[in-house]
C-alpha cells in the first residue's frame, strides 16, 4: 500500500468534519455548474472520490455517478452516505495506473486528486478515451506552490500547477474549449505562519 493510500485511510472518519473541505467541494461544484451548459442527465465519474463531498454537491443534478477512489478507508465513508442513492456506484481504483472497466462517460470530475499523480499526461489521456464524443473533463487542484501544503513529501507528485500549462497538455491530448478560473483558496497555518494555496477549476471539452 502507498504513503498516499495510508495517509487518507488515517484521515477519512473525521474528512467530513473539516469544515474547509467541505465549503471547498461545494465551491468547486458551483464552479462546474457555471463552467458547463448543463448537468442534467450526465452520466459521470468522480476520479479520486475520497469521501464524496463533491459527489455530494452533484449529485442532484447529474443522471448518475461512479465514484473511485484507492482509499478502501476513504470509500467506506462514502457507502454509508449513499445507502440509499442508487444513482452512486462505487469502485475501488486506481485510474492513474490501470483502465477502467466501465463504459463512456459524459462528464469526468476531480477535485484535489492530480498533484498526487505522476504521469499526468497518461491519466489525461486516459480521461480523453473515457470520455463520449461532447463531454466535460473538470479538474480541481492546487495553483503552484512552495511545496508546503502537504507536510509530507512523499504523499504528492506536483506542488500544483500552472493552469495555463496544464490547458497546454489538455490541448496537445486533443481537448478544446480549455477554460480556468480561480474558484478557492484554502488556508493553513504552517509552522505559525497563515498560508493562503488557492484552487483553480479547468474545464475542456471534448468535441
Amino acid at each position: 500500500m502507498s504513503h498516499r493510500s495510508n495517509h487518507f485511510d488515517s484521515q477519512a472518519k473525521k474528512w467530513d468534519l473539516n469544515s474547509q473541505y467541505v465549503a471547498r467541494n461545494r465551491a468547486i461544484a458551483d464552479g462546474i455548474r457555471v463552467m458547463i451548459p448543463s448537468l442534467k442527465g450526465m452520466r459521470a465519474l468522480d476520479y479520486g472520490t475520497g469521501t464524496g463531498l463533491l459527489t455530494m454537491a452533484l449529485i442532484e443534478d447529474l443522471d448518475s455517478v461512479v465514484a473511485i477512489d484507492v482509499s478502501e478507508s476513504m470509500l467506506e465513508v462514502l457507502r454509508e452516505k449513499v445507502k440509499q442513492v442508487p444513482s452512486i456506484l462505487i469502485r475501488k481504483h486506481d485510474l492513474s495506473q490501470y483502465d477502467l472497466d466501465e463504459e463512456p462517460f459524459d462528464l469526468i470530475y476531480s477535485a484535489m486528486t492530480l498533484h498526487h499523480v505522476e504521469n499526468i499526461a497518461v491519466l489525461l489521456t486516459r480521461c480523453y478515451r473515457m470520455l463520449k464524443p461532447g463531454g466535460y473533463l473538470a479538474i480541481a487542484d492546487l495553483e503552484e506552490e512552495d511545496g508546503s501544503f502537504h507536510a509530507d513529501p512523499r504523499i504528492y507528485r506536483h506542488a500544483g500547477f500552472d493552469p495555463s500549462s496544464l490547458a497546454a497538455t489538455l490541448e496537445g491530448i486533443g481537448f478544446r474549449d480549455i477554460r480556468s478560473d480561480r474558484v478557492f483558496t484554502m488556508n493553513r497555518t504552517i509552522e505559525g505562519e497563515e498560508k493562503h494555496f488557492p484552487l483553480f477549476l479547468i474545464v475542456a471539452h471534448k468535441r
